[in-house]
C-alpha cells in the first residue's frame, strides 16, 4: 500500500487494487501488514495510466504468459455476472 502521501496513488489503490474474495477465489492472505493483505500487486505509473484493476504478476518465460492468460481467460465468473449481463442485454432491446 503506498503512503498517504501520495494522494492519488493512494486513492486509486483503494479504489481498484483492493482484492474482494468471490466464489472462484483462491488467493491467500499471507501478507504481515494488516492493510497490505487485500492489495492486488501493481505498477505505481500503469496504475496512474490505466486508473483500473490490475494484478501484475511475474512471468519468466512465454510458456508462462500463455499459461497465465490461459488461466485468465478460463476463469469462471459468479452466478452474479451472468445474471447481470442477461438484464442488461434485455434493457438495451427494450430500448431499440
Amino acid at each position: 500500500m503506498p503512503t498517504e502521501e501520495d494522494t492519488g496513488l493512494y486513492e486509486l489503490v483503494k479504489k481498484c487494487q483492493i482484492h474482494r474474495h468471490t466464489q472462484t477465489c483462491t488467493k491467500n492472505n499471507t501478507s504481515r501488514q494488516k492493510e497490505d493483505a487485500w492489495v492486488n500487486s501493481f505498477h505505481p505509473q500503469s496504475l496512474r495510466l490505466w486508473t483500473g484493476n490490475m494484478d501484475i504478476q511475474p512471468c519468466g518465460s512465454n510458456e508462462a504468459i500463455a499459461y497465465y492468460i490461459a488461466k485468465y481467460l478460463s476463469k469462471a465468473e459468479p452466478e452474479g455476472v451472468h445474471s447481470g449481463i442477461a438484464q442488461a442485454i434485455q434493457q438495451i432491446q427494450r430500448e431499440v
